[in-house]
């Protein structure tokens, strides 16, 4: 949870690369930097982000000024091009959801 003290703006989510697994999926390397350069990574695949999402918008119950999760791909989707695009859809779409009001404020973020 966001600390009330901190502008959820501070905190700066990037996907910094992305991996194809042996199982042929996709998955992405997410960096966060917190106030006071404090940063991690996070590993995890688009399916498991989806569901990360709408867990969060389940709980809040409002989706008002939500983003729009970057849509689904059945065929092309472990394509390089494809991927980088994707990682920039979730890198800006990470950004704009974890600084909104409701979801930076839940203690499921």
């Amino acid at each position: 949870m966001v600390s009330p003290a901190l502008n959820p703006v501070d905190y700066k989510v990037t996907v910094v690369k992305y991996e194809l697994t042996p199982q042929n999926y996709a998955q992405y390397t997410i960096k966060i930097v917190c106030p006071r350069d404090i940063s991690f990574l996070i590993r995890d695949r688009y399916s498991s982000l989806r569901e990360f999402q709408q867990m969060v918008k389940r709980h809040i119950g409002n989706s008002d000024g939500m983003p729009s999760f970057p849509k689904k791909r059945l065929f092309g989707n472990t394509d390089a091009a494809f991927l980088q695009l994707r990682s920039q859809q979730l890198s800006l779409f990470l950004q704009v959801f974890l600084a909104h009001p409701l979801v930076n404020t839940s203690p499921l973020v």
